[in-house]
């Protein structure tokens, strides 16, 4: 059978655009996991300003679920440790339908074994400077005006304007190790076993948020709940009392310490005065 001219280019556009459409699925779909790794360590280090690593990402779209492994957020200045929150492993569920559209769609993570190191000075705590961080990016990012300011700073900012949105269901936090560093303790740290943390609906009231207003939404959620646990209000509690109990014992030995010597002065007085004689 004979086609005319015209239907055999159609048919040839047709052809080349789904083979050229297959190999670019199967590329994209062969080099997922490096994107989205790329991607992850991108934005949340942007976001905060900190080093970010993060050793790799599996991702099953068959089973509708991925795997991240060695994360590890770094610790703003001033703070010293060299993290602030890291897993080893993150067990994620997938909403597959959405992947591949502007608001992705995560149903699940459950993160076992999480470490978070938790610090404060006279001003803030380590994760109040991550969110502070989080919030200067996103000003800086907004539009100037509303007369095409926007494409103009994401272009100096080298920032895509059409940023993924996210929204996460739910963050299950289990078996969380936190290392607290109490002031007034010469910067030694307790370690402390917390309750098991929820996260629920993260951005979902928003209908989906970039990735620098999610990071900021889970950081801040992990400090509050953490500070709020009887566990660290129990143990703030019982150093701030020890704490005081030693500044009462230091004071009374000043205080004893101003008596000795005001005697020892009348002695060395009364000796001096008998040496007269």
């Amino acid at each position: 059978m004979s086609y005319p001219s015209n239907m055999k280019k159609i048919l040839f556009i047709v052809l080349s655009t789904g083979l050229l459409l297959g190999a670019v699925l199967f590329y994209i779909h062969d080099n997922l996991d490096s994107f989205v790794r790329t991607f992850v360590v991108k934005k949340v280090s942007e976001a905060t300003t900190v080093d970010v690593n993060l050793d790799s990402v599996s991702i099953y779209l068959k089973e509708g679920r991925a795997e991240m492994h060695g994360f590890i957020l770094g610790n703003p200045k001033p703070f010293d440790k060299d993290y602030a929150f890291k897993f080893t492993s993150a067990q994620i569920t997938l909403n597959t339908d959405s992947l591949f559209k502007d608001t992705i769609i995560i149903n699940k993570v459950l993160l076992e074994g999480a470490q978070i190191y938790y610090e404060k000075n006279q001003n803030q705590s380590n994760f109040t400077a991550l969110t502070k961080a989080i919030h200067k990016q996103e000003k800086e990012s907004k539009p100037l005006d509303n007369k095409g300011a926007q494409s103009i700073q994401h272009r100096k900012n080298g920032k895509d304007s059409q940023t993924k949105k996210f929204i996460i269901r739910r963050v299950e936090l289990i078996d969380t190790l936190a290392e607290v560093a109490i002031p007034g303790l010469s910067k030694k740290s307790i370690s402390m076993k917390i309750p098991d943390m929820l996260l629920e609906g993260i951005g979902e009231s928003e209908g989906g948020v970039p990735p620098e207003e999610l990071s900021r939404a889970i950081i801040q959620s992990i400090e509050k709940q953490l500070i709020n646990s009887k566990e660290l209000i129990s143990l703030t509690s019982a150093i701030d009392k020890t704490l005081r109990s030693v500044d009462k014992i230091k004071q009374k030995l000043e205080k004893d310490s101003k008596e000795i010597n005001r005697i020892e002065s009348q002695l060395k007085k009364i000796k001096d005065l008998k040496d007269l004689f």
